[in-house]
C-alpha cells in the first residue's frame, strides 16, 4: 500500500512534463483543511534527507500556492534551485536548531518526486474539511459533498466505504492506535458516527440476529447504503435486524475484519455500545 505519484494536471508549469509527484502540505486552516478530511503525518526530516529542492512556482489562488519540488533527480536544467536556509521563501530551515518554518500567509505545497510507502506514514487523522475551499473541486467547490464536514463524520464515511467494499486496511491498522495499543481518539470519534443516523431512525423489527449467516453481508449492505448517502435504504436494511445491538455487533465484526485483527473487536464493540 502506498501514496502513488501522478502527473501534474492543473496550471502548473510542470503540467507539460512527464514528472510524477506526490503532494503534501504543512498548512493548517482555521476553518478546516482544503485537501480533504484524511490527514497523513510523515517524518519531514526523513522525507528531505539527501534530496534536491527546486522552486516550481507560485500559483495565484487565494491564498497563493507556493510549490517546491523535492527530488533525488537533477532538475536544475528546468527549475531554479531552492535553498531553504536563505530565509527568502515560504519554507525556511534553521540549521542551528534544526527547526523548519513556513510562512502562514501562503499555501505551501511540496511536490515529492516518488511514491510514499505506507510505512513512512506515522499517523492518520480525520480532520474537518474546509467549508469554502477544496483542492479537488477548485473550480466548483459546491460539487464537494464533504466540504465543511467534521473529521468524525469523514472518518465514519471512509470506514463505511472501505468496510462495504471489503478493503484490506490491515497495513494501516496500527496508524489508528496509540503507543499503548489503544484506539486513538480520532478513530473512536469516527466509530461513534458510523451508522449514527441509521440507529436513531430505524425501527428494529426484523429477524436477523448477530449470529445469523446473514448478519455480516447485511451489515455490509447497510454500511454501503449509508456511505452512498442512501439514508432511507440503509434504514430499511437495518430494520431487518432484530435489534440495534444485533446491527452494531455485526457492524463491529465487519470493521474488525477490515483491519484483519481480532485485537480491535472488543475495543470497537465498546465504542459502538454493542
Amino acid at each position: 500500500m502506498e501514496i502513488r505519484q501522478s502527473l501534474v494536471f492543473d496550471k502548473s508549469r510542470l503540467n507539460s512534463s512527464r514528472i510524477l509527484v506526490s503532494w503534501f502540505s504543512p498548512n493548517s486552516w482555521a476553518y478546516g483543511f482544503r485537501y480533504g478530511g484524511v490527514r497523513f503525518t510523515l517524518d519531514f526530516e526523513n522525507l528531505i534527507k539527501n534530496k534536491n529542492f527546486y522552486w516550481v512556482e507560485a500559483i495565484q489562488y487565494s491564498p497563493a500556492a507556493c510549490r517546491i519540488l523535492i527530488t533525488d533527480q537533477d532538475r536544475s536544467n528546468m527549475l531554479p534551485v531552492y535553498d531553504p536556509t536563505l530565509r527568502d521563501g515560504p519554507w525556511w530551515h534553521d540549521t542551528q536548531t534544526e527547526r523548519h518554518y513556513v510562512n502562514g500567509n501562503y499555501c505551501l505545497e511540496f511536490m515529492i518526486e516518488r511514491n510514499i510507502e505506507i510505512e513512512e506514514i506515522s499517523q492518520i487523522d480525520f480532520v474537518q474539511h474546509h467549508p469554502d475551499m477544496c483542492s479537488i473541486n477548485k473550480e466548483n467547490v459546491a460539487a464537494c459533498k464533504e466540504r465543511g464536514m467534521v473529521g468524525g463524520k469523514i472518518g465514519a464515511l471512509l470506514l463505511s466505504r472501505c468496510a462495504a467494499q471489503a478493503v484490506d486496511l490491515s497495513e494501516v491498522a496500527r496508524k489508528f492506535v496509540d503507543e499503548d495499543g489503544k484506539l486513538r481518539f480520532e478513530f473512536e470519534n469516527a466509530l461513534e458516527y458510523v451508522l449514527l443516523k441509521v440507529r436513531r431512525d430505524a425501527d428494529f423489527s426484523g429477524t436477523v440476529s448477530s449470529t445469523s449467516d446473514l448478519a455480516i453481508p447485511l451489515a455490509r449492505s447497510v454500511l454501503n447504503a449509508s456511505a452512498n448517502g442512501s439514508h432511507d435504504e440503509s434504514v430499511s436494511l437495518a430494520e431487518l435486524f432484530q435489534s440495534e445491538e444485533s446491527l452494531m455487533t455485526a457492524t463491529s465484526m465487519v470493521l474488525s475484519d477490515m483491519l484483519e485483527s481480532d485485537d480491535y473487536l472488543a475495543a470497537i464493540q465498546k465504542v459502538l455500545d454493542c
